[in-house]
């Protein structure tokens, strides 16, 4: 089987460990890279072929959602996963407008983590349990 390749944008370390540890469990072989701001996410996604970004919002250099715009005009059939500190509708809904296929709160990571990857591999958009019904 082939490892899944995934690129994480967040500038913070720990979130970055985390996350790692989620997906571990069931993606073991995964190729993962890591990168701390919205400019290196738009350079190393252009310059490889990735299965799925996961990306932060509040980032420097360039916030996750202009990062996710200019992945969507270059990229537009890469698959990107929003996580969020921001829990509100809003920041759902703008990710969503963006061209996201999911939005995971922070909060939520533990929880919804797997399963929004593997929702948005399959090509379906995936909103935390915390939106239901809200959008």
């Amino acid at each position: 089987m082939i490892p899944l390749r995934l690129l994480l944008a967040d500038d913070h370390h720990l979130m970055r460990q985390l996350i790692l540890q989620v997906i571990a469990d069931d993606w073991p072989d995964a190729v993962c890279e890591q990168v701390s701001d919205g400019a290196q996410l738009v350079r190393r996604a252009m310059e490889e072929l990735w299965d799925i970004v996961i990306s932060d919002i509040s980032m420097p250099v360039m916030n996750g959602l202009e990062a996710l715009e200019t992945l969507k005009r270059e990229v537009p059939d890469l698959p990107v996963l929003i996580i969020s500190i921001h829990a509100e509708k809003r920041y759902a809904l703008r990710a969503l407008e963006f061209g996201a296929g999911g939005f995971v709160p922070k909060p939520r990571i533990e929880q919804e983590l797997v399963k929004a990857i593997r929702a948005v591999l399959a090509g379906e958009i995936y909103l935390s349990a915390e939106f239901d019904g809200a959008l």
